[in-house]
């Protein structure tokens, strides 16, 4: 949960009407790297040079891009709160103790080959960070705390499970979650990079 200053300031802070509204818009492939990987500015991140670059590393800095995410849901977390509607806090007005974590949800496919469930399922065991592309072909990052570099969200908790099926007329899936590990606050430096090419086109 962000943490209040104490005391406040003279005046409360200004608020700065955004004249470049965003929209992530429908999620449809992640690129997961470790965190900690920085991207050096949002002009490089915008070249397609950087990207097949970092799929095609060999060392730490390595990224790979998951195959299609379906049905993709990214829910904001909810407040975590104490007491409301009895005796245990004043006038019965409940108090936010904190911010459950924003998960993302989703699954794969009809993928033919599990082995390549196999392979993302052994990312549970790494420190990842993800980015986001959407249905336009962009890349959805965040500034890194420099305000300059740019990197993938931290991210905790993967699951991709084994294969389900529901029978007749339904694909067969192996579903996707993970949290946001930064809590309260995550999405505070998103940025929409508007790349020169269609991201989801990438290949590892």
């Amino acid at each position: 949960m962000s943490t209040c200053t104490c005391p406040v300031g003279t005046a409360i802070s200004t608020i700065t009407p955004s004249t470049c509204p965003y929209d992530i818009k429908q999620i449809q492939k992640l690129i997961w790297t470790r965190k900690g990987n920085q991207i050096a500015s949002l002009a490089t991140a915008k070249l397609e040079a950087t990207w097949t670059g970092l799929l095609a590393a060999t060392d730490g800095t390595k990224a790979q891009v998951t195959p299609y995410v379906y049905d993709s849901i990214l829910t904001a977390g909810d407040a975590v709160e104490d007491g409301g509607g009895d005796n245990t806090t004043l006038n019965g007005v409940p108090i936010i103790e904190d911010v459950a974590p924003s998960q993302f949800t989703g699954f794969f496919r009809n993928q033919n080959q599990q082995s390549v469930i196999k392979v993302l399922r052994e990312y549970k065991c790494e420190d990842l960070a993800t980015y986001f592309v959407n249905r336009d072909g962009y890349i959805v990052g965040k500034y890194a705390s420099d305000g300059v570099k740019i990197e993938g969200f931290p991210i905790s908790a993967l699951h991709i499970s084994d294969a389900h099926s529901e029978g007749y007329g339904q694909p067969t899936k192996n579903m996707l979650s993970f949290y946001m590990s930064d809590g309260e606050g995550w999405s505070d430096d998103l940025v929409i990079i508007e790349t020169a090419f269609n991201a989801l086109e990438l290949s590892n």
